[in-house]
């Protein structure tokens, strides 16, 4: 898990964790079905690293996060005390608590609901596509 872990920390300083997930999930299932493991074991736990990474490091659409806090402040009357590694402080006993929980508890505690991937399924599946991709490119749009 530490090594589907880092790519997903990584990804989640640049974009949010949806576009992640869609990055990484071909990976899970790609080292799912070299290891033999269930998928299952690994989805949760890569769901809610995507999901309370970003905005972690102020980098991406967070770099300016703390003006636009400071704006909304001194719109309503108050001083804006945000400064660029606030949101960082304030994530730091989450991160510290939660990351190791998944890493190590968390895909224990996930079922194994027995959907290994298999090579022959993948092929079979890249195959399919292709033949579609062949099928919609000799059909065309224009009347005859």
């Amino acid at each position: 898990m530490i090594g589907i872990a880092i790519p997903i920390l990584f990804l989640g300083n640049f974009v949010n964790g949806v576009a992640t997930l869609s990055i990484v999930i071909p990976m899970i299932v790609g080292i799912c079905a070299e290891q033999q493991r269930s998928v299952s074991k690994f989805i949760y736990p890569a769901c809610v690293l995507a999901h309370i990474w970003p905005g972690f490091l102020p980098t991406g659409g967070n770099a300016a996060m703390y003006l636009q806090n400071n704006a909304i402040l001194e719109n309503l009357g108050g001083e804006g005390t945000w400064g660029f590694f606030t949101a960082m402080i304030n994530k730091i006993p989450i991160e510290i608590i939660v990351i190791p929980f998944l890493l190590f508890v968390a895909m224990k505690m996930a079922p194994d609901l027995g959907n290994i991937p298999t090579k022959q399924a993948g092929a079979a599946a890249d195959a399919q596509v292709a033949d579609n991709k062949a099928k919609a490119s000799s059909t065309s749009l224009s009347p005859s």
